[in-house]
């Protein structure tokens, strides 16, 4: 006679929760967490009259940015509260669609407020030109999550990754287009940032990798919202201190440690979708990327031929990326080894040489080799010191008067 069935499969444990087990949270637990998370930050910010002094202003008279600002702050606590495999909760959904908008509206709605036209390089402060900056690497990480949700839902099973790649290359013409809209105010972001040489080079360093990211598009959402949220939290942080509510110092170290963050999270999402394989060919062909532009050799010195060319690179040799069992897995990791290699040879020359000590327009002045010169191009110019107040006006109008 025939053996009856076996019985079915126990179902599978519920997950853990947070009283139990200190586990990862499970979905109600979630969005208890990220409301809570943002209500607190909401209220530390109100609970300061120097802070609701400088952040609601009267150009924003309707409160249109500070309530989509307020929106994006819950966006990103519950969106951190499902990090993981739940890809911060994105999917083919009209919820992810409205995210994507409500982003894009609030890099968009900044633009009605007046800001100094010149950077003031002692101070970690927003300027125009990074403020358009901001908008366009918003929106390239924006678009990228939309390009996901459209192939979701139109059911592309092949992702079209050259669409990534020529999504770069226009979002580089238009940062190059909004530096030549500024004229001669016009101020590089890594470069004249008064900060000490390392962090400069660590910092210029990541942005390739960043860039990379968006050519090699690993359809996982939160791989692009994390660099959504450290280029407008920067932003805010940076028209924090323009207000002269935070100092330089700690802001900067937040930044750094967003950028940490997000490279921590990319990490993390490429050796879930193909092994450390992955990983270190990404690694490998950014450090290239970097390493031809800050060495100044000639291809680097083209910027859109050099990402070009990346670009068709990836798509050719994409398939030997996945998997630790790859028989490409070696190359990528001994190429990845030796791209560091290189990275640390030019990071030592570039400091040790004073590369970024320059006595001209955004001068590192805590370098002895940038001299007076770079101190005086640090000071403020007239129209970049903070309007007065209406008793200041008052009190230089009596001493004019007198």
């Amino acid at each position: 006679p025939l053996l009856p069935p076996p019985p079915p499969p126990p179902p599978p444990p519920p997950p853990p929760t947070l009283g139990k087990h200190f586990g990862f949270l499970t979905a109600d637990e979630s969005n208890v967490f990220a409301g809570a998370a943002a209500v607190v930050i909401i209220g530390l910010l109100m609970a300061s009259p120097k802070a609701r002094r400088g952040l609601f202003t009267h150009e924003d008279s309707k409160q249109i940015h500070k309530l989509l600002g307020f929106g994006c702050l819950l966006s990103y606590a519950y969106r951190f509260a499902k990090v993981g495999e739940r890809d911060m909760g994105f999917s083919a959904s009209s919820g992810t669609l409205a995210s994507i908008a409500l982003h894009m509206t609030l890099s968009g709605s900044s633009m009605i407020f007046n800001i100094p036209r010149r950077r003031t390089l002692t101070h970690y402060r927003i300027w125009p030109e990074y403020r358009l900056h901001s908008i366009v690497f918003a929106f390239r990480s924006l678009l990228t999550m939309l390009l996901f949700w459209v192939e979701a839902l139109m059911g592309i099973e092949e992702p079209v990754y050259p669409l990534n790649t020529l999504l770069v290359l226009l979002c580089f013409g238009a940062s190059d287009y909004a530096s030549y809209s500024v004229g001669d105010a016009h101020s590089k972001s890594i470069r004249d940032l008064d900060v000490p040489p390392p962090v400069q080079f660590a910092f210029s360093w990541i942005q390739f990798h960043g860039t990379y990211n968006c050519i090699l598009a690993v359809r996982r959402y939160s791989t692009f919202f994390i660099y959504v949220w450290i280029v407008q939290f920067n932003a805010f942080v940076m028209t924090v201190q323009r207000k002269n509510i935070f100092a330089s110092g700690p802001l900067l170290c937040v930044y750094g440690f967003m950028l940490l963050f997000g490279y921590c999270v990319v990490t993390y999402e490429m050796v879930r979708a193909g092994g450390w394989t992955l990983w270190a060919a990404a690694n490998a062909i950014a450090n290239a990327a970097a390493i031809l532009r800050m060495s100044g050799s000639w291809l680097g010195g083209k910027k859109y031929l050099m990402w070009g060319l990346i670009g068709v690179i990836t798509h050719f040799t994409r398939g030997s990326f996945f998997g630790d069992d790859s028989p490409h897995t070696n190359t990528w990791r001994g190429l990845c080894a030796l791209s560091y290699c290189f990275i640390g040879s030019l990071a030592y020359k570039k400091i040790s040489s004073k590369y970024y000590a320059k006595a001209e327009k955004g001068g590192w002045s805590g370098h002895e080799a940038a001299g007076e010169a770079a101190k005086e191009a640090a000071k403020p110019a007239q129209d970049e010191l903070p309007p007065l107040t209406p008793r200041q006006s008052e009190v230089e109008t009596k001493i004019k008067a007198a």
